[in-house]
């Protein structure tokens, strides 16, 4: 009895077994497949089938295989969720999402009042000459006009061939005394008359030339001696002699005091990062920033503004409407340009009031807009035109700065977003492609593409060497800007999205950290990690701080 007890025990074990690879086997089956899903803005939930997974990008996952509806949102942040129907097959599957920014507009405020009329400007040059028309169709013959006053008599034309000679005519009554004829012949001279009175003096004559100077005379006597003149200058100093023994060392004198950091003071960058929590409240998701020498500018993405802070004490100069979900922004020593993301156009202002093309905030902006590719969002000006990176056309536009006319469209890689300049060369960082393209600033010629980590988004040049941000790889590459070749890959914080130079350092914002990460700029060493807002974006430096927007608080920072 208890052997066959034991027999059944084995065999219940040896059953559950089987049933439990079994049931392994099936799991297995089910699910079997690995679904990866990376986004721009990273940080994002994601939803598959209608159900929070709980994860945020970049993330993984078991899925079964199949069809699945997989939905990327990142919430109240003004960024639109993204639905996508993935087929999900055996082993890894990839998905990588771009959420658009939401536009929001807002109602029209009421016109203002009309400002007072300028002065009335001075009158241009005359231009010069238009060309001669054609000749219109001849018009009907007008009424013959009244005779115009008898013209001067013509010329006296030439004489007639003479006729034969007539018969003598009577004689006629004497003619009047004619004119006196010419001056007779001069008859021969007279006989010498007596010598007259003497005539008054004539006017004295030229003085003849110099005669020979004559032989010299004797010498005379010698005078008395004259006092003595003053001394001459003081002749130059003879060659130097040559060197005496070299005397005996003198005893080491004190240690004197360090002297300044000149480095510093030519780039003006004296103190490590403010940590006192300095911001400043813009518009509504903020993105991009720039400094145009005086003041900072900071695009807000979701209320179709710019914002003008003054750089020295953090005060908001004035808000300023431009097109459709601005993004980036450049300044070009004289106006500000604006990329408007939906509306495919970029916008220019001038810097020191605001004004397009004359008008503040007019309610028509066409007169400062320019259209360029889909999606535009990056921008650098090259000291004589401005570039624009579309992201939605995978091109580059270059447009000349002095009157937005269009220069030329160039091919570059897939989603392009950042842009730089090395004073010869136009870099665009292609984030879908994971690489960097060059082209020549003069045509828009391309030079090379080179690979920069994953995700490559926003680009800073620090005189030598071109440095990039790897948005899904949570690294910068630094590469050699006369070669592209990869010089180092350096760690940062999680998400780096913008990036500057401040003449010594390398400073990068961290989206999905909330910090940004300062390197040196010699060895890519880091330097030191510092809060900021919520989802940083832009950095720019003006010269003594570094100022970092903040997507979801609506604040810029300034270290």
């Amino acid at each position: 009895m208890r052997k066959a007890t034991q027999l059944f025990r084995v065999c219940a074990v040896l059953f559950f077994m089987v049933l439990a690879g079994t049931w392994n086997s099936l799991r297995a089956q089910e699910h079997g497949a690995e679904l990866r899903v990376t986004s721009f803005p990273s940080g994002a939930q994601v939803h598959v089938d209608g159900v929070d997974t709980r994860k945020i990008t970049p993330m993984h996952m078991d899925v079964r295989v199949g069809t699945h509806q997989v939905t990327v949102v990142l919430p109240n942040s003004g960024w639109t969720p993204d639905t996508r129907t993935v087929d999900i097959v055996s082993g890894h599957n990839d998905l990588s999402v771009t959420l658009l920014p939401i536009l929001t507009v807002g109602p029209q405020g009421l016109q203002g009042p009309v400002g007072p009329a300028g002065p009335v400007g001075p009158i241009g040059p005359q231009g010069p000459t238009g060309a001669t028309g054609p000749a219109g169709v001849a018009g009907p013959v007008g009424p013959i006009g009244p005779a115009g006053p008898q013209g001067p008599a013509g010329a006296t034309g030439p004489a007639g061939v003479a006729g034969p000679i007539g018969p003598a005519g009577p004689m006629g009554a004497t003619g009047a005394v004619g004119p006196q004829g010419p001056l007779g012949l001069q008859g021969p001279q007279g006989p010498k008359g007596d010598i007259g009175p003497q005539g008054p003096a004539g006017a004295t004559g030229a003085t003849g030339a110099t005669g020979a100077t004559g032989l010299p005379g004797p010498q005379g006597t010698p005078g008395t001696i004259g006092p003595q003149g003053p001394a001459g200058p003081i002749g130059s100093a003879g060659p130097q002699g040559p060197s005496g023994p070299t005397g005996l060392n003198g005893a080491q004198g004190p240690q004197g005091s360090p002297g300044p950091n000149r480095l510093q003071i030519a780039t003006l960058h004296w103190y490590q990062a403010n940590q006192a929590g300095i911001a400043v409240a813009v518009g509504t998701n903020p993105l991009g920033v720039t400094f145009d020498g005086s003041n900072i500018w900071v695009t807000n993405n979701g209320s179709r503004s710019v914002t003008k802070i003054r750089a020295g004490d953090g005060a908001v100069l004035g808000t300023f409407t431009v097109g459709n979900g601005p993004f980036g922004v450049v300044s070009d020593g004289a106006y500000i340009w604006v990329t408007n993301f939906s509306g495919n156009n970029v916008t220019k202002l001038r810097a020191s009031d605001g004004a397009c093309a004359g008008v503040i905030n007019p309610a028509n902006m066409s007169a400062c807009t320019f259209t360029v590719g889909t999606n535009p969002n990056g921008v650098a000006f090259d000291g004589t035109n401005i570039w624009v990176a579309n992201n939605g056309s995978n091109s580059v536009t270059k447009l000349r700065a002095s009157d937005g006319a269009l220069l030329g469209t160039f091919g570059v890689g897939a989603g392009p977003i950042g842009v730089a300049f090395d004073g010869a060369n136009v870099w665009v960082a292609n984030h879908d492609s994971n690489n960097v393209t060059k082209l020549w600033a003069s045509d828009g010629s391309v030079l090379g593409s080179f690979n920069a980590g994953s995700g490559p988004t926003c680009l800073a040049f620090d005189g030598a060497n071109m440095w990039v941000t790897d948005l899904l790889g949570n690294n910068v590459t630094e590469l050699q800007a006369s070669s592209g070749n990869v010089l180092k890959t350096v760690s940062v914080g999680l998400g780096p999205m913008g990036i500057a130079f401040d003449g010594t350092n390398v400073w990068v914002a961290n989206q999905s950290g909330n910090t940004v990460t300062e390197l040196s700029a010699t060895d890519g060493s880091l330097l030191g990690t510092f809060k900021v807002g919520s989802v940083p974006q832009g950095v720019a430096f003006d010269g003594v701080n570094i100022w970092v927007v903040n997507l979801v608080g609506n604040t810029v920072s300034k270290l």
